[in-house]
């Protein structure tokens, strides 16, 4: 037993004196390294100062004058000048674009109702001075008469007031009717009659856009100055 502390105290010593003599080293080791780095950091500041001199600042210098101020203010305001009304023409159009799509999906929707409900669903519109309307129903209705244009117990009426400078040019359909149908059969544009016809949009840069109704109940959309619509329409009002 006393062997055996005798030897775990001596394992013991010497692991204290190699870590004494690993330390040391590494301390100098370690203090060599540092008093390098820190010479050679004091070196290439001084090379910099040297190559590159820095002047004082000078509060005079910071900033714009006037001049400089005014100039760019009248750069920025010729700039805004011309982009808004390009960017209210571009407004404007997507509006157009928007009414004639929306009626585009109505139609659609009113042919789809015909062929459910097997029943005819009407289409009717109605233009007034200052704005226009048209409301999809069972029966011919008056869109500007209120809870008249019902379709499926709600109603269904978009007016002009929802695209600003848009006119409804015009709803012509066959027969002279301001109004058209799909019939439950077929969904074809019928009632009393063929009611295929067209209607246009146009805005206040007399940019038009047709949705065309044809004799089978197909749809489409073109216009004569649109470069993004079929320009073959039929005879604008």
């Amino acid at each position: 037993m006393r062997k055996r502390i005798r030897f775990f105290i001596g394992l013991t010593q010497r692991i204290s004196v190699v870590a004494n003599r690993c330390n040391s080293r590494l301390f100098r080791l370690f203090t060599s390294c540092y008093s390098r780095l820190k010479a050679l950091s004091a070196y290439r500041s001084t090379a910099d100062s040297r190559l590159n001199p820095r002047k004082p600042i000078d509060n005079k210098e910071c900033g714009f004058t006037l001049i400089e101020l005014i100039v760019v203010l009248s750069i920025l305001s010729i700039l805004a000048f011309i982009a808004i009304p390009a960017f209210n023409t571009t407004i404007e159009k997507n509006r157009l674009t928007t009414a004639a799509e929306q009626l585009y999906y109505d139609l659609q929707y009113a042919r789809t109702e015909a062929l459910k409900t097997n029943q005819h669903v009407y289409v009717s519109f109605s233009v007034s001075a200052s704005t226009w309307c048209y409301g999809i129903s069972t029966t011919i209705c008056n869109c500007f008469a209120e809870s008249q244009c019902k379709i499926a117990n709600t109603d269904f009426v978009r007016t002009g007031h929802e695209y600003a400078n848009i006119d409804l040019q015009q709803a012509k359909f066959a027969g002279g009717a301001n109004y058209t149908a799909f019939e439950p059969s077929r969904g074809r544009p019928s009632a009393n009659g063929m009611r295929n016809g067209s209607i246009w949009f146009r805005d206040s840069n007399n940019r038009q856009v047709a949705v065309v109704l044809n004799r089978i109940g197909r749809l489409r959309i073109c216009s004569p100055q649109l470069a993004n619509y079929p320009a073959n329409c039929p005879k604008a009002p």
